[in-house]
């Protein structure tokens, strides 16, 4: 792409200072009539160097516009395949999520693992949009390496990268807010647990009690049973 664009600049240069051009002329017409062997040999070991050069650096150009296009065409098809997959994705999250949200059918344990869930399946799907940005940004820069770059070019990878950022930021923008609900379902079963474990506390205590309670007034009737027997033995032997 240089080589033409190198070409195209000669052109200009030969209509927009046509008197350098006629220097370069002359000086070329002078350097033939002193040496016309020499000078006929240099032109054509020049022109073979430079038809090479330019076969190479065509060739060259082509695979990497082959592999451009390759990588393009990889990433639109990926494209086209995460739409749908991301309208599911999406739907299924919601679903677990609303799922999550039942507390008075789902226990707190049971609210976390479908918390877990749709975290794993939002950064599975966010992971392949990632992926496919990074293809089309490294095709556009490959693209770029090959040539002089217009604005348009910049804006078109500027745009590129802009968009992987935001990716970048809606993962975690909802890892965080994903992580804040599996966090209070974390609370709210630790506060169960030691609810429980209060009552059940509780509860014991309350059996030692009775069971206290229940002994201190099985002993008063064996002392007062006691008292009456020994008063009984008295009158009898009195």
């Amino acid at each position: 792409l240089d080589l033409f664009a190198d070409l195209g600049e000669t052109i200009i240069d030969a209509v927009t200072s046509p008197m350098k051009a006629l220097k370069s002329f002359k000086d070329g017409v002078i350097t033939f009539l002193k040496n016309p062997i020499g000078t006929i040999k240099d032109v054509a070991n020049k022109t073979k160097e430079a038809v090479k050069e330019f076969v190479d650096e065509t060739k060259k150009e082509v695979d990497a516009l082959v592999e451009v296009t390759k990588a393009r065409q990889k990433a639109h098809h990926i494209d086209r395949e995460l739409k749908v997959e991301r309208a599911k994705a999406n739907r299924q999250i919601n679903d677990i999520r609303l799922q999550a949200e039942d507390r008075e059918n789902k226990s707190a344990t049971e609210r976390i693992a479908l918390l877990r869930k749709a975290q794993a399946i939002e950064e599975g799907i966010t992971q392949k949009e990632i992926k496919s940005k990074k293809i089309l940004i490294e095709a556009q820069k490959l693209e770029m390496a090959q040539g002089k770059n217009t604005i348009e070019d910049k804006d078109k990878l500027a745009q590129l990268q802009a968009e992987l950022i935001n990716l970048d930021t809606k993962k975690l923008r909802s890892q965080r807010l994903l992580q804040t609900q599996i966090t209070t379902a974390i609370r709210e079963e630790k506060a169960l647990k030691e609810q429980a474990a209060e009552e059940a506390q509780a509860e014991i205590d309350a059996n030692i009690e009775r069971t206290k309670s229940e002994a201190e007034v099985l002993l008063a009737l064996q002392q007062e049973n006691t008292l009456a027997l020994i008063e009984n033995l008295q009158e009898k032997a009195l």
